[in-house]
């Protein structure tokens, strides 16, 4: 009755809001403890999955041929049968299943070619496949369909920057920044953690070692900054007598620098500084494309600015 609920209604999260139910034993000395399962091979012989995979099944087979849920004298709405597969799909990614599920989203494309969460589904099946370049044009497709919605925009750019598509994710993530011709300044001032750890890995895949270095630093920055700005609140707190806010405060003082977008940027730069530690060849590369000796102080002095904001 619940599945049967809201795929009546078209709730595209279902399939996530079952996955919970999907238990293993994970106990230890003895003792009983569950886990929620996530490797698909847990997943597939976990009864709650196949009790629910039937299900689905059932009610698929049931609005193909009869437009009816199973047990129902009354017609179900048109678009039932769509998120009943839309549900199946989410279960077949769970279970590892992509082949499969490629399959059956298509369906879901041919039923309804305007509906942005189906083709989000099928972004993230591609990747999971390993086709992020065909990944990233499908959610580019989906953020077509609806150019208001930040959310689809920022997937967006995100999968263009896992595709190393760097031009074409600054270009989408612009379309809701504020800025004056340059919208990595204006990232680099609303602290967007997110964007800059992804540039910054995807310059490192494309061998741009400075562009990379210069996106996680701006992250080690941010948390700096984050530290710095905490002195501020430190009276504010006492003066306010805002002491749960204050105990808030100490706990996330004392692990900072542990955050894991933090530690990113941190292995991020290590990495890049041990590469050019051992390869100092690929170091000279990029001087090169920065060679400043033939200019004039005038051309030096600009192009220095230039690089500066790329």
């Amino acid at each position: 009755a619940y599945c049967k609920k809201d795929i009546v209604k078209g709730v595209p999260y279902l399939g996530a809001d079952l996955a919970s139910l999907f238990m293993i034993e994970s106990g230890v000395n003895g003792s009983k403890n569950y886990s929620r399962a996530r490797d698909p091979v847990d997943i597939k012989s976990n009864t709650t999955y196949q009790l629910i995979r039937d299900i689905v099944d059932g009610y698929i087979a049931s609005l193909t041929s009869t437009s009816k849920f199973p047990g129902d004298n009354d017609e179900a709405p048109s678009s039932s049968i769509l998120w009943a597969m839309y549900l199946k799909v989410q279960l077949l990614e769970f279970s590892g299943e992509l082949e499969e599920a490629l399959t059956l989203i298509e369906k879901c494309i041919k039923s309804n070619p305007d509906c942005v969460d189906i083709y989000e589904r099928k972004a993230r099946l591609l990747k999971l496949s390993g086709d992020i370049q065909t990944a990233a044009e499908c959610l580019d497709k989906a953020r077509e369909l609806d150019l208001q919605d930040r959310y689809i925009n920022n997937k967006t750019t995100k999968y263009m920057l896992r595709a190393d598509r760097d031009e074409t994710a600054l270009e989408r993530i612009s379309l809701f920044t504020r800025h004056e011709g340059n919208p990595s300044q204006n990232l680099y001032d609303m602290q967007c953690v997110w964007y800059e750890l992804e540039a910054a890995a995807s310059f490192a895949r494309q061998r741009k070692w400075g562009q990379s270095l210069k996106k996680y630093a701006a992250v080690e920055k941010h948390f700096e900054d984050y530290n710095e700005d905490q002195f501020d609140f430190h009276s504010y707190c006492i003066r306010k007598v805002t002491l749960r806010s204050y105990m808030s405060v100490l706990r996330f003082e004392d692990e900072i620098f542990g955050e894991k977008s933090y530690r990113k940027a941190a292995e991020g730069l290590i990495g890049i500084y041990l590469h050019l530690f051992d390869h100092p060849e690929d170091a000279k590369v990029n001087s090169k494309e920065q060679d400043y000796s033939k200019m004039t102080a005038a051309e030096k002095k600009k192009a220095k600015a230039i690089a500066r904001k790329k």
